[in-house]
């Protein structure tokens, strides 16, 4: 393992591969030591010769590497494995290094190289990264980050949120942070059954599929493992999780008969009703407006106690003209005028693509 912090800086991966399907399970969000851990499973398909995997090693030798992106990560293992059919060779490789650079934002995957090297990958076709990896949940509203708040006696309550745009989805997994490389993605979660963690609630940007307690007989302990829906194509920093206790109001349009939510800490929900209303017609006159029907089931508001943006708009690419918005965060204010305002400019940049 090894780590670069100096050197011309590329801001953008080398073109090797097209992401096209991730699969996240974080199997531990701990409030208690503010960690996180989890494994991605990446589907991609190569688009360069198979030569442009061959990189060179600081002692000369070579290795198979694959790049991406990571930050404030710690990658424990990984593994490709070949997905297309009509290949009698298998291929199932495990890395021996992983080398991280702070500066471009990246690690390097290194696999074991030898003469049949060359041929280890073949245009065109899928494979499959699979990495474990673990990380920090850092209160600097970054990537997977803690919240925090107080309730009416003063115990402290946590949250763990995410904020991902324009480039913190690298540092709650390892993935191509790029907007232009689009993917899908399958996410779960597993918690444990107890207090408090029972009480909490998962959010996404898609519904739950399904919410099942299990009996985890080595840690002698009850698990809940939420999975959600799995999401249109969409960018990394689309990509949302909200962990904790919310009280919520909601309403359905009687016009596109998509469900708004407003999500608040406990006991804040009244001053949620104006903000439910603004979007719940907003989505009413976009559909009109621009003539494009919202592509999901929900939409989703919810007010966290701190966070980066006055707004993240969590949006979903409809088509090549236009990216639909699905839940954004935004801070509690009390003028009114912000809210409308706040509300208006993310529907529009949802429906306008920005």
């Amino acid at each position: 393992m090894s780590e670069e912090s100096s050197g011309y800086v590329d801001a953008r991966l080398a073109r090797f591969t097209k992401p096209q399907h991730y699969d996240l399970h974080y199997s531990s969000i701990d409030f208690d030591q503010n960690t996180f851990a989890g494994r991605v499973s990446i589907l991609f398909k190569t688009i360069k010769s198979p030569t442009a995997f061959i990189l060179s090693k600081r002692d000369g030798t070579n290795c198979i590497g694959m790049l991406l992106h990571a930050l404030d990560l710690h990658l424990d293992q990984a593994r490709i494995e070949h997905l297309s059919c009509g290949n009698s060779r298998s291929l199932h490789l495990e890395a021996d290094n992983f080398r991280y650079s702070t500066v471009e934002q990246i690690c390097r995957i290194e696999f074991p190289y030898d003469e049949n090297s060359e041929n280890v990958f073949v245009l065109g076709q899928s494979y499959k990264l699979t990495i474990d990896f673990h990380g920090v949940l850092n209160s600097n509203m970054q990537g997977l980050y803690r919240s925090s708040y107080k309730d009416r006696v003063g115990q402290e309550h946590f949250i763990a949120t995410t904020q991902f745009e324009p480039t913190d989805a690298r540092r709650a997994l390892p993935c191509f942070d790029e907007p232009n490389l689009k993917a899908t993605f399958c996410l779960s979660v597993t918690l444990p059954a107890e207090i408090p963690y029972s009480s909490m609630k998962c959010i996404s940007n898609t519904p739950i599929t399904s919410n099942q307690t299990i009996f985890e007989g080595e840690k002698k302990r009850f698990h809940r493992i939420v999975t959600f829906q799995k999401t249109p194509l969409m960018s990394t920093y689309l990509l949302a999780l909200v962990i904790g206790d919310f009280d919520s109001i909601s309403s359905t349009s009687e016009i596109t008969r998509i469900m708004t939510t407003v999500y608040t800490v406990p006991g804040k929900v009244n001053q949620g009703k104006f903000c439910l209303d603004v979007a719940s017609q907003c989505l009413d006159l976009y559909k009109d407006l621009f003539d494009v029907p919202y592509p999901l089931v929900k939409s989703d508001l919810l007010a966290i106690p701190d966070f980066a943006a006055g707004a993240m708009e969590v949006r979903f690419h409809g088509s090549l003209e236009h990216r639909l918005l699905n839940s954004f965060y935004f801070l509690l204010f009390s003028s009114y005028l912000f809210v409308f305002l706040e509300l208006g400019m993310c529907y529009v940049s949802r429906s306008q693509g920005n």
